[in-house]
């Protein structure tokens, strides 16, 4: 999560988070082995990220779309299991899933039933203009 997190922040922030890694080791905030782990992943960021970009760029807009989607979705569980709790994130995701899962149905079978009808429209308009 800690990764993700710092993904997020823009290139000129990650000096001022650095340092304040710094101040917070020297405050004993964060322990050693934390404070290494996190300018590690910094460090790495720095040097992958026009990797990154250009795979990025390479993608089709569809899996740009996918991959939007799932990052929405899990910034959504961060930010449901820092307000509910762990179990309540899970609750939470399962219904919107559910939900979802609704949606798409109630919208394939209202078209499905209501396709007949708009096609029967649509001959009936066209014989209609076919007549004047």
């Amino acid at each position: 999560m800690t990764n993700f997190l710092l993904f997020l922040i823009p290139d000129h922030w990650l000096p001022l988070v650095i340092m304040g890694v710094g101040f917070a080791l020297m405050l004993g905030f964060v322990s050693g082995r934390t404070a290494f782990g996190l300018i590690i992943s910094i460090l790495a960021i720095c040097i992958f990220t026009p990797f990154i970009e250009s795979f990025i760029d390479s993608l089709d807009v569809w899996v740009l779309i996918l991959i939007t989607v799932m990052t929405v979705l899990y910034v959504l569980r961060m930010v449901m299991t820092l307000l509910l709790g762990e179990h309540g994130g899970g609750a939470f995701m399962g219904h919107l899933a559910y939900d979802s899962f609704l949606l798409v149905l109630r919208g394939a079978i209202f078209f499905l039933l209501t396709l007949p009808i708009r096609l029967l429209g649509g001959i009936f308009r066209f014989m209609r203009q076919r007549v004047i």
